[in-house]
């Protein structure tokens, strides 16, 4: 591995992009050899056959007090 085939740049990139990913473009910005970092996107769940659902629950313990708790999940091919 040379120092100068960018191998370890490209390696260096995506590390910083991984670790700092939730970071970069909200409150830092880093630079590497004169270019922007790009956050690494991270794959948080995604298919055509997922389907959303929500379900509210509110209960009311007394005149004053109340319980309102809200779900929100998918199953796969079948709705909640």
């Amino acid at each position: 591995m040379r120092l100068n085939d960018g191998t370890i740049a490209q390696r260096l990139r995506s590390t910083i992009s991984q670790t700092y990913g939730l970071f970069i473009g909200r409150y830092v910005q880093i630079v590497l050899n004169g270019l922007a970092v790009q956050p690494f996107q991270i794959p948080i769940g995604g298919s055509a056959r997922l389907i959303p659902a929500t379900m509210s629950i509110k209960r009311e313990t007394s005149a004053y007090d109340s319980l309102r708790a809200s779900l929100q999940g998918a199953q796969q091919g079948v709705a909640f």
